[in-house]
């Protein structure tokens, strides 16, 4: 009996680190994914930019924007046990290295622009920490060309930034 209840016990264990809940080998877990269906109905999960903007050292966010901002503050506040990366990604003109640095630009002013609202909506402060950035540049466009497409359309699509969880605590 006592041989049967250890194997019991080995076997759950097993079931329980073999079939976690991960999605992909990525390591995304069902619950991260639940929040990233939350967190896109709750705000939208993109957020768009026209051309070049933002310029160095400008937050540069039209209202649109701004209110994205603020939607994913108020998400951040009723979810304090997430964290976010914000992925920077750019149409295809201009040379690699300067989509790279535009790409940190539109990431880093969405992610001031959230902790900001989330400062000015609650009086509170939010560890920054919880937003991680990471810029693509032009080398990872999030909407493939597809035959037939605007191409205006298309560069449009992927001047974007583009909110993901990051973390479940």
């Amino acid at each position: 009996m006592k041989k049967l209840t250890n194997t019991l016990l080995l076997l759950s264990a097993f079931c329980v680190t073999a079939c976690s809940p991960k999605d992909d080998e990525l390591g995304i877990t069902r619950e991260m994914r639940t929040f990233q269906t939350d967190l896109e109905s709750n705000s939208e999960s993109m957020i768009y930019f026209e051309t070049s903007l933002p310029k160095p050292g400008q937050l540069c966010l039209d209202n649109k924007q701004m209110h994205y901002a603020s939607t994913v503050a108020k998400w951040l506040y009723t979810n304090k046990n997430i964290s976010l990366i914000l992925e920077g990604h750019c149409d295809e003109r201009g040379a690699s290295e300067y989509n790279m640095a535009l790409g940190e630009r539109r990431a880093l002013s969405v992610k001031n622009a959230i902790v900001y609202e989330y400062r000015r909506q609650f009086n509170e402060e939010m560890n920054p920490g919880r937003i991680d950035i990471i810029s693509f540049g032009k080398e990872s466009n999030p909407v493939p060309y597809v035959e037939g497409m605007d191409r205006s359309e298309f560069l449009a699509k992927n001047r974007v930034v583009i909110a993901k969880i990051k973390d479940v605590k």
